[in-house]
């Protein structure tokens, strides 16, 4: 059964290259940044990644390196089927 306390955050990856980290609008730089805040959290979220249709795997890796870089490692992939 899932924890109730668990928190969430959504890192969308737009095709234009841009990330959201929620509703905000960032840079990768800035990205790195405002998860920084979440590295010394006892209990961090779990990230939902989000990826536009068009978005590149380079993007993926960067979203991946930046999570890495601060330790966490509680990520989902929400997923929509287009046909």
């Amino acid at each position: 059964k899932p924890d109730p306390d668990t928190r969430f955050e959504s890192i969308t990856v737009k095709a234009d290259g841009s990330y959201l980290l929620g509703n905000a609008a960032l840079s990768l730089a800035q990205l790195g940044d405002a998860l920084a805040r979440f590295e010394a959290d006892e209990k961090p979220p779990v990230f939902r990644l989000r990826f536009d249709a068009k978005s590149t795997a380079q993007q993926y890796l960067s979203v991946m390196a930046e999570l890495q870089k601060r330790h966490l490692s509680q990520i989902s992939f929400d997923m929509k089927v287009v046909n």
